[in-house]
Protein backbone atom coordinates (compact mmCIF):
# COMPACT_ATOMS: atom_id res chain seq x y z
CA UNK A 1 0.00 0.00 0.00
CA UNK A 2 1.52 3.69 -0.91
CA UNK A 3 0.30 7.00 0.41
CA UNK A 4 0.57 10.04 -1.37
CA UNK A 5 0.39 13.37 1.09
CA UNK A 6 0.10 16.97 -0.71
CA UNK A 7 0.41 20.17 0.45
CA UNK A 8 -2.47 21.37 2.37
CA UNK A 9 -3.76 23.73 4.88
CA UNK A 10 -2.55 22.80 8.49
CA UNK A 11 -5.02 22.35 11.49
CA UNK A 12 -7.20 20.66 10.14
CA UNK A 13 -6.59 17.25 12.03
CA UNK A 14 -9.28 16.20 15.16
CA UNK A 15 -5.89 14.14 16.75
CA UNK A 16 -4.83 16.15 19.44
CA UNK A 17 -1.56 15.88 19.24
CA UNK A 18 -1.44 16.43 15.49
CA UNK A 19 -2.75 20.00 15.46
CA UNK A 20 0.31 21.93 15.70
CA UNK A 21 1.23 21.15 12.32
CA UNK A 22 2.66 24.43 11.64
CA UNK A 23 2.26 26.87 8.87
CA UNK A 24 4.56 29.75 9.71
CA UNK A 25 4.20 33.39 8.26
CA UNK A 26 3.47 31.62 5.15
CA UNK A 27 -0.56 31.90 3.23
CA UNK A 28 -1.95 30.20 0.53
CA UNK A 29 -1.02 32.19 -2.77
CA UNK A 30 -4.31 32.04 -5.26
CA UNK A 31 -2.92 30.13 -8.24
CA UNK A 32 -0.53 27.72 -6.35
CA UNK A 33 1.30 26.93 -3.07
CA UNK A 34 2.09 29.45 -0.48
CA UNK A 35 3.88 32.59 -0.46
CA UNK A 36 5.78 34.66 2.33
CA UNK A 37 3.97 37.01 5.15
CA UNK A 38 5.29 40.09 4.34
CA UNK A 39 8.71 41.62 6.18
CA UNK A 40 8.46 44.30 8.81
CA UNK A 41 10.69 47.72 7.59
CA UNK A 42 10.66 50.48 10.76
CA UNK A 43 8.72 53.17 9.53
CA UNK A 44 8.65 55.32 12.73
CA UNK A 45 10.43 55.10 16.38
CA UNK A 46 9.67 57.11 19.83
CA UNK A 47 11.40 59.40 22.02
CA UNK A 48 11.96 57.47 25.17
CA UNK A 49 12.28 58.81 28.59
CA UNK A 50 14.48 61.19 29.78
CA UNK A 51 15.05 62.72 25.97
CA UNK A 52 14.14 66.44 24.93
CA UNK A 53 10.79 67.17 23.23
CA UNK A 54 10.69 68.59 20.18
CA UNK A 55 8.47 70.23 17.91
CA UNK A 56 7.07 69.83 14.51
CA UNK A 57 10.17 71.30 12.92
CA UNK A 58 12.44 68.97 15.28
CA UNK A 59 13.42 72.21 17.25
CA UNK A 60 13.44 71.42 21.46
CA UNK A 61 11.02 72.38 23.45
CA UNK A 62 12.16 74.30 26.83
CA UNK A 63 10.55 75.76 29.38
CA UNK A 64 10.19 79.26 30.71
CA UNK A 65 13.43 79.05 32.34
CA UNK A 66 15.43 77.64 28.95
CA UNK A 67 15.61 74.45 30.23
CA UNK A 68 14.60 71.79 27.71
CA UNK A 69 11.20 69.81 28.76
CA UNK A 70 11.75 66.06 28.85
CA UNK A 71 9.27 63.19 27.37
CA UNK A 72 7.74 61.78 30.93
CA UNK A 73 6.57 58.02 29.45
CA UNK A 74 6.20 54.96 31.16
CA UNK A 75 9.56 53.14 31.14
CA UNK A 76 8.86 50.05 28.28
CA UNK A 77 6.71 52.03 26.00
CA UNK A 78 4.62 49.31 25.43
CA UNK A 79 1.44 49.81 21.99
CA UNK A 80 -1.60 49.93 23.60
CA UNK A 81 -3.15 51.03 20.52
CA UNK A 82 -3.46 53.21 17.23
CA UNK A 83 -6.03 55.35 15.03
CA UNK A 84 -5.83 56.61 11.65
CA UNK A 85 -7.32 59.89 10.09
CA UNK A 86 -7.56 61.61 13.49
CA UNK A 87 -6.84 65.47 13.91
CA UNK A 88 -5.48 66.93 11.03
CA UNK A 89 -5.15 63.57 9.06
CA UNK A 90 -2.65 61.92 11.45
CA UNK A 91 -1.89 58.32 12.77
CA UNK A 92 -2.42 58.63 16.19
CA UNK A 93 -0.99 56.08 18.81
CA UNK A 94 -0.61 55.09 22.78
CA UNK A 95 2.37 53.94 23.54
CA UNK A 96 2.88 53.58 27.51
CA UNK A 97 1.63 56.36 29.15
CA UNK A 98 2.30 58.44 26.19
CA UNK A 99 0.10 59.91 23.45
CA UNK A 100 1.64 60.51 20.01
CA UNK A 101 1.30 62.07 16.35
CA UNK A 102 3.34 60.34 13.48
CA UNK A 103 3.32 61.99 10.11
CA UNK A 104 3.39 60.17 6.27
CA UNK A 105 7.28 60.18 6.89
CA UNK A 106 7.18 58.73 9.96
CA UNK A 107 8.60 61.45 12.23
CA UNK A 108 6.60 61.00 15.71
CA UNK A 109 5.80 63.82 18.22
CA UNK A 110 5.12 63.68 21.75
CA UNK A 111 1.25 64.99 23.00
CA UNK A 112 1.20 64.34 26.35
CA UNK A 113 0.51 61.57 29.13
CA UNK A 114 -2.56 59.56 29.63
CA UNK A 115 -3.20 56.66 32.31
CA UNK A 116 -0.56 54.37 33.05
CA UNK A 117 -2.51 51.54 33.03
CA UNK A 118 -1.23 48.46 31.00
CA UNK A 119 -4.39 47.70 29.21
CA UNK A 120 -4.51 48.76 25.64
CA UNK A 121 -6.98 51.70 24.86
CA UNK A 122 -10.20 52.37 22.75
CA UNK A 123 -10.22 55.23 20.06
CA UNK A 124 -12.37 56.86 17.88
CA UNK A 125 -12.10 60.15 16.09
CA UNK A 126 -14.48 62.61 13.74
CA UNK A 127 -11.10 64.34 12.34
CA UNK A 128 -11.87 67.11 15.10
CA UNK A 129 -11.90 65.33 18.10
CA UNK A 130 -9.63 62.24 19.50
CA UNK A 131 -11.41 60.52 22.27
CA UNK A 132 -9.20 57.76 24.07
CA UNK A 133 -10.40 55.18 26.93
CA UNK A 134 -8.43 53.59 29.19
CA UNK A 135 -10.47 51.37 31.38
CA UNK A 136 -8.13 52.85 34.26
CA UNK A 137 -7.86 55.54 35.93
CA UNK A 138 -8.20 58.43 34.77
CA UNK A 139 -11.05 56.59 32.22
CA UNK A 140 -11.58 58.95 28.73
CA UNK A 141 -9.28 61.78 27.74
CA UNK A 142 -9.72 64.19 24.31
CA UNK A 143 -7.26 65.43 22.34
CA UNK A 144 -7.83 68.24 19.36
CA UNK A 145 -5.36 70.50 17.77
CA UNK A 146 -6.50 73.86 19.62
CA UNK A 147 -6.69 72.27 23.13
CA UNK A 148 -4.34 69.59 23.39
CA UNK A 149 -4.72 66.46 25.83
CA UNK A 150 -7.24 66.73 28.51
CA UNK A 151 -8.85 64.52 30.59
CA UNK A 152 -12.82 64.27 29.96
CA UNK A 153 -14.89 65.59 33.36
CA UNK A 154 -18.46 65.34 32.70
CA UNK A 155 -19.89 63.70 35.99
CA UNK A 156 -22.32 61.79 33.25
CA UNK A 157 -19.50 59.89 32.03
CA UNK A 158 -18.47 57.27 34.17
CA UNK A 159 -15.97 54.72 34.01
CA UNK A 160 -15.61 53.39 30.94
CA UNK A 161 -13.07 51.08 28.34
CA UNK A 162 -14.55 51.90 24.66
CA UNK A 163 -15.67 54.48 22.63
CA UNK A 164 -17.39 54.34 19.09
CA UNK A 165 -18.37 56.66 16.79
CA UNK A 166 -21.67 56.91 14.85
CA UNK A 167 -24.02 59.90 13.19
CA UNK A 168 -21.83 62.62 14.61
CA UNK A 169 -21.90 61.00 18.19
CA UNK A 170 -19.16 59.38 19.94
CA UNK A 171 -20.74 56.51 22.13
CA UNK A 172 -19.41 55.50 25.81
CA UNK A 173 -19.14 51.14 27.46
CA UNK A 174 -20.61 52.15 30.61
CA UNK A 175 -20.79 49.71 33.90
CA UNK A 176 -23.70 47.53 34.64
CA UNK A 177 -24.94 47.05 30.78
CA UNK A 178 -25.23 50.91 29.53
CA UNK A 179 -23.89 52.66 27.16
CA UNK A 180 -24.17 56.87 27.10
CA UNK A 181 -24.61 59.15 23.60
CA UNK A 182 -22.79 62.03 22.89
CA UNK A 183 -23.80 65.69 21.99
CA UNK A 184 -23.80 66.55 18.45
CA UNK A 185 -19.93 66.51 17.57
CA UNK A 186 -18.80 66.89 20.64
CA UNK A 187 -17.13 64.24 22.65
CA UNK A 188 -16.77 65.76 26.05
CA UNK A 189 -20.59 66.73 26.52
CA UNK A 190 -22.78 64.21 27.77
CA UNK A 191 -26.14 64.38 29.39
CA UNK A 192 -27.72 62.59 32.22
CA UNK A 193 -31.12 61.49 30.38
CA UNK A 194 -29.12 60.01 27.01
CA UNK A 195 -28.52 56.72 29.02
CA UNK A 196 -29.55 53.11 27.37
CA UNK A 197 -29.34 49.85 28.34
CA UNK A 198 -28.32 46.46 26.41
CA UNK A 199 -30.85 44.64 28.35
CA UNK A 200 -31.91 42.01 26.15
CA UNK A 201 -30.26 39.80 28.67
CA UNK A 202 -28.71 40.42 31.58
CA UNK A 203 -24.89 40.27 30.78
CA UNK A 204 -22.11 42.71 31.32
CA UNK A 205 -21.17 45.40 28.36
CA UNK A 206 -17.49 44.79 27.48
CA UNK A 207 -17.43 47.25 24.28
CA UNK A 208 -19.21 49.71 21.87
CA UNK A 209 -18.26 48.83 18.20
CA UNK A 210 -19.82 51.12 15.00
CA UNK A 211 -20.10 49.69 11.77
CA UNK A 212 -22.29 50.35 8.50
CA UNK A 213 -23.91 52.78 10.18
CA UNK A 214 -24.85 50.02 12.80
CA UNK A 215 -23.87 49.78 16.79
CA UNK A 216 -22.85 46.64 17.50
CA UNK A 217 -22.59 46.48 21.70
CA UNK A 218 -21.33 43.29 22.45
CA UNK A 219 -21.76 41.54 25.88
CA UNK A 220 -20.03 38.66 27.97
CA UNK A 221 -23.22 36.04 25.99
CA UNK A 222 -25.34 38.44 23.96
CA UNK A 223 -24.90 41.07 20.61
CA UNK A 224 -27.11 43.75 20.35
CA UNK A 225 -28.19 45.73 17.13
CA UNK A 226 -28.90 49.36 17.19
CA UNK A 227 -29.30 52.17 14.89
CA UNK A 228 -30.22 55.52 14.81
CA UNK A 229 -33.83 56.36 14.91
CA UNK A 230 -33.39 59.71 15.22
CA UNK A 231 -35.97 60.02 18.36
CA UNK A 232 -35.89 59.67 22.05
CA UNK A 233 -33.00 60.49 23.92
CA UNK A 234 -30.72 58.94 23.23
CA UNK A 235 -31.93 58.61 19.78
CA UNK A 236 -31.13 55.06 18.90
CA UNK A 237 -33.23 51.34 18.91
CA UNK A 238 -32.61 48.20 19.20
CA UNK A 239 -32.66 46.19 15.66
CA UNK A 240 -31.96 42.79 16.82
CA UNK A 241 -29.90 40.62 19.08
CA UNK A 242 -27.56 38.32 18.22
CA UNK A 243 -26.60 34.92 20.64
CA UNK A 244 -22.87 35.24 20.87
CA UNK A 245 -21.06 37.84 23.60
CA UNK A 246 -17.36 38.63 23.51
CA UNK A 247 -14.56 37.13 24.81
CA UNK A 248 -12.55 40.48 25.94
CA UNK A 249 -13.10 44.56 25.08
CA UNK A 250 -10.22 44.31 22.72
CA UNK A 251 -10.61 41.15 20.51
CA UNK A 252 -12.91 42.89 17.87
CA UNK A 253 -11.95 44.57 14.56
CA UNK A 254 -13.46 44.97 11.02
CA UNK A 255 -13.08 44.87 7.38
CA UNK A 256 -14.87 44.95 4.17
CA UNK A 257 -17.64 45.38 6.11
CA UNK A 258 -17.59 42.42 8.02
CA UNK A 259 -16.57 42.04 11.83
CA UNK A 260 -14.26 39.85 13.43
CA UNK A 261 -13.79 38.89 17.13
CA UNK A 262 -13.53 36.15 19.60
CA UNK A 263 -16.88 35.27 20.86
CA UNK A 264 -18.27 34.60 24.54
CA UNK A 265 -17.20 31.00 24.36
CA UNK A 266 -13.59 31.42 23.33
CA UNK A 267 -13.64 31.04 19.35
CA UNK A 268 -13.12 33.09 16.31
CA UNK A 269 -15.63 34.18 14.56
CA UNK A 270 -17.61 36.96 11.72
CA UNK A 271 -20.57 38.62 11.62
CA UNK A 272 -21.73 40.08 8.87
CA UNK A 273 -25.06 42.33 9.14
CA UNK A 274 -26.55 40.51 11.44
CA UNK A 275 -25.46 36.71 10.73
CA UNK A 276 -22.94 35.12 12.45
CA UNK A 277 -20.54 32.33 11.49
CA UNK A 278 -17.95 30.26 13.53
CA UNK A 279 -14.29 30.08 12.24
CA UNK A 280 -13.28 27.31 14.13
CA UNK A 281 -10.63 24.46 13.64
CA UNK A 282 -9.30 21.83 15.97
CA UNK A 283 -5.98 23.28 16.70
CA UNK A 284 -7.34 26.64 17.98
CA UNK A 285 -9.47 25.22 20.18
CA UNK A 286 -6.55 22.89 21.49
CA UNK A 287 -4.72 25.77 21.91
CA UNK A 288 -6.94 28.34 22.89
CA UNK A 289 -8.17 25.68 25.57
CA UNK A 290 -5.07 26.51 27.65
CA UNK A 291 -5.54 30.14 27.71
CA UNK A 292 -6.12 31.80 30.69
CA UNK A 293 -9.39 34.47 31.23
CA UNK A 294 -6.77 37.37 31.21
CA UNK A 295 -5.61 36.21 28.12
CA UNK A 296 -9.16 36.55 26.61
CA UNK A 297 -9.19 39.89 28.82
CA UNK A 298 -6.30 41.88 27.12
CA UNK A 299 -6.17 39.35 23.43
CA UNK A 300 -6.37 42.12 20.33
CA UNK A 301 -7.68 41.48 16.93
CA UNK A 302 -6.30 43.74 13.75
CA UNK A 303 -8.17 42.70 10.26
CA UNK A 304 -6.24 44.49 7.11
CA UNK A 305 -5.57 44.23 3.48
CA UNK A 306 -2.28 44.26 1.71
CA UNK A 307 -1.94 43.78 -2.89
CA UNK A 308 -5.42 42.69 -2.55
CA UNK A 309 -4.58 39.86 0.11
CA UNK A 310 -7.03 40.21 3.41
CA UNK A 311 -5.75 39.06 6.97
CA UNK A 312 -7.33 38.81 10.25
CA UNK A 313 -4.88 38.44 13.11
CA UNK A 314 -5.78 37.30 16.17
CA UNK A 315 -3.51 37.96 18.96
CA UNK A 316 -2.20 36.77 22.37
CA UNK A 317 1.00 38.94 23.23
CA UNK A 318 0.92 37.54 26.90
CA UNK A 319 1.50 34.63 25.19
CA UNK A 320 3.67 35.59 22.42
CA UNK A 321 1.31 34.05 19.85
CA UNK A 322 -0.20 35.37 16.37
CA UNK A 323 -2.69 33.07 14.75
CA UNK A 324 -4.06 34.71 11.63
CA UNK A 325 -7.31 33.95 9.49
CA UNK A 326 -6.75 34.32 5.58
CA UNK A 327 -9.81 35.68 4.26
CA UNK A 328 -9.22 35.07 0.45
CA UNK A 329 -8.38 31.48 1.21
CA UNK A 330 -9.87 30.98 4.59
CA UNK A 331 -7.37 29.32 6.05
CA UNK A 332 -5.06 29.96 9.11
CA UNK A 333 -1.19 30.19 10.25
CA UNK A 334 0.61 31.62 12.36
CA UNK A 335 3.22 34.86 12.97
CA UNK A 336 6.07 34.89 15.02
CA UNK A 337 6.25 38.50 15.13
CA UNK A 338 4.01 39.94 17.73
CA UNK A 339 2.59 43.03 16.61
CA UNK A 340 -0.57 44.05 18.86
CA UNK A 341 -2.64 46.93 16.25
CA UNK A 342 -2.15 46.57 12.58
CA UNK A 343 -3.73 49.54 10.86
CA UNK A 344 -4.39 51.47 7.23
CA UNK A 345 -2.33 54.80 6.85
CA UNK A 346 -1.07 57.15 4.70
CA UNK A 347 -1.84 54.21 1.82
CA UNK A 348 0.51 52.32 3.74
CA UNK A 349 -0.28 48.99 6.42
CA UNK A 350 1.81 50.13 9.38
CA UNK A 351 2.05 47.42 12.37
CA UNK A 352 2.92 48.52 16.30
CA UNK A 353 5.20 45.81 17.68
CA UNK A 354 4.26 44.64 20.94
CA UNK A 355 7.06 46.00 23.18
CA UNK A 356 10.19 47.61 21.44
CA UNK A 357 8.33 50.75 20.69
CA UNK A 358 8.44 51.11 16.93
CA UNK A 359 5.86 51.06 14.68
CA UNK A 360 6.84 48.59 10.96
CA UNK A 361 5.95 48.95 7.42
CA UNK A 362 4.13 45.60 6.36
CA UNK A 363 6.53 45.04 2.79
CA UNK A 364 6.20 42.12 0.39
CA UNK A 365 9.36 42.67 -1.47
CA UNK A 366 11.07 42.62 2.24
CA UNK A 367 11.90 38.88 3.27
CA UNK A 368 12.79 40.08 6.69
CA UNK A 369 11.51 41.12 10.38
CA UNK A 370 13.11 44.29 11.85
CA UNK A 371 16.24 43.34 9.68
CA UNK A 372 16.00 40.02 11.08
CA UNK A 373 15.52 36.34 9.34
CA UNK A 374 12.08 35.49 9.09
CA UNK A 375 11.62 31.98 9.30
CA UNK A 376 9.04 30.34 7.10
CA UNK A 377 7.67 26.99 7.65
CA UNK A 378 5.50 24.86 6.19
CA UNK A 379 4.31 20.86 7.52
CA UNK A 380 3.06 18.75 5.30
CA UNK A 381 -0.19 16.48 6.69
CA UNK A 382 0.75 13.58 8.93
CA UNK A 383 1.03 10.44 7.81
CA UNK A 384 0.47 7.89 10.29
CA UNK A 385 -0.70 4.03 10.02
CA UNK A 386 -3.15 4.78 12.49
CA UNK A 387 -4.85 6.98 11.15
CA UNK A 388 -4.79 4.89 7.66
CA UNK A 389 -6.01 1.95 10.23
CA UNK A 390 -3.53 -0.68 8.68
CA UNK A 391 -2.59 -1.99 12.59
CA UNK A 392 0.15 0.30 13.35
CA UNK A 393 2.43 -0.69 10.79
CA UNK A 394 5.72 0.81 10.18
CA UNK A 395 6.23 2.89 6.92
CA UNK A 396 9.29 3.57 4.34
CA UNK A 397 8.88 7.06 3.68
CA UNK A 398 10.70 6.65 -0.13
CA UNK A 399 10.53 10.03 -1.45
CA UNK A 400 9.92 14.17 -0.38
CA UNK A 401 9.03 16.02 -3.58
CA UNK A 402 9.44 20.10 -3.17
CA UNK A 403 8.58 22.34 -5.76
CA UNK A 404 9.74 26.01 -4.50
CA UNK A 405 10.38 29.22 -6.62
CA UNK A 406 12.65 31.18 -5.29
CA UNK A 407 14.38 35.48 -6.22
CA UNK A 408 17.74 34.11 -5.62
CA UNK A 409 20.51 31.51 -4.03
CA UNK A 410 17.90 30.41 -1.50
CA UNK A 411 18.77 27.65 1.22
CA UNK A 412 15.83 25.31 2.12
CA UNK A 413 15.68 22.62 4.15
CA UNK A 414 13.67 19.23 4.74
CA UNK A 415 12.87 18.27 8.34
CA UNK A 416 11.11 15.56 9.71
CA UNK A 417 9.88 14.48 13.18
CA UNK A 418 8.82 10.89 14.19
CA UNK A 419 7.11 11.65 17.78
CA UNK A 420 5.17 14.83 16.44
CA UNK A 421 6.91 16.73 18.73
CA UNK A 422 10.86 17.06 18.21
CA UNK A 423 12.17 18.00 14.15
CA UNK A 424 15.76 17.17 12.54
CA UNK A 425 16.85 18.33 10.00
CA UNK A 426 17.39 15.59 7.15
CA UNK A 427 18.64 17.54 4.06
CA UNK A 428 19.52 21.09 2.63
CA UNK A 429 19.42 22.28 -0.60
CA UNK A 430 20.56 25.91 -2.12
CA UNK A 431 17.84 26.58 -4.90
CA UNK A 432 17.83 29.23 -7.18
CA UNK A 433 14.51 29.51 -9.51
CA UNK A 434 11.48 27.34 -10.03
CA UNK A 435 12.88 24.04 -8.88
CA UNK A 436 11.68 20.91 -8.06
CA UNK A 437 14.12 19.25 -5.35
CA UNK A 438 13.77 15.76 -5.03
CA UNK A 439 14.57 13.83 -1.41
CA UNK A 440 15.46 9.60 -1.14
CA UNK A 441 14.85 7.83 1.85
CA UNK A 442 13.86 9.58 4.59
CA UNK A 443 13.81 6.09 6.72
CA UNK A 444 11.33 4.34 8.52
CA UNK A 445 8.42 5.22 11.07
CA UNK A 446 5.09 4.62 12.02
CA UNK A 447 3.70 8.16 12.11
CA UNK A 448 5.68 10.77 10.41
CA UNK A 449 5.79 14.89 9.86
CA UNK A 450 7.57 16.49 7.18
CA UNK A 451 8.24 20.02 7.57
CA UNK A 452 10.06 22.49 4.47
CA UNK A 453 11.75 25.83 6.29
CA UNK A 454 13.77 28.47 4.89
CA UNK A 455 15.24 32.00 6.60
CA UNK A 456 16.55 33.29 3.42
CA UNK A 457 16.53 36.92 3.03
CA UNK A 458 14.88 35.72 -0.85
CA UNK A 459 11.80 35.01 -1.52
CA UNK A 460 10.88 31.28 -0.99
CA UNK A 461 7.34 30.29 -2.03
CA UNK A 462 6.48 26.82 -1.62
CA UNK A 463 4.16 25.68 -4.88
CA UNK A 464 4.18 21.89 -4.12
CA UNK A 465 5.02 19.17 -1.96
CA UNK A 466 4.27 15.61 -1.29
CA UNK A 467 5.14 12.58 0.61
CA UNK A 468 5.58 9.22 -1.25
CA UNK A 469 5.32 6.55 1.72
CA UNK A 470 4.90 2.68 1.30
CA UNK A 471 3.37 0.63 4.59
CA UNK A 472 4.98 -2.42 5.51
CA UNK A 473 1.90 -4.76 6.08
CA UNK A 474 4.45 -7.35 7.55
Amino acid sequence: MRVLAPLESSYQSTRLDANRQQTLNLFPNTLRGYRQFPGHVTFASFQATGEPLVDSNASAITDSQGAAVEVSVTPGGADRGMIANGPNGLLYQVTGSALYSIDASGTAFFIGDISNSPLPVVMATDANQLIITTGGTPDAFVYTVAGGLVEITDGDLLLTSSVAFLDSRFIYQQPDGFFVVSALNDGTSIASLDFAQAESLPDDLLRVFSLNQLLYLFGETTTEIWFTSGTGRPPLSRQTVLQQGIAGTYAVDSIDGVIYFIDGNRRPGMIQGENYQPLFVPAIGEEWASFESSDFATARISAYSLHQESFVDFIFAAQSQIWTYHINSQTWFEKDFITTTVIHAYNLVLAAHSANKKVYKLDFANFQQDGAAMVRRKDLPLISSELLDVGGAEMVIDKVKMHVDTSANSVVSLKVSKNLNNFTTINSATVNGNKTIDINSIGKSREIIVRIETSSNTKVDILDAAIDAQILRG
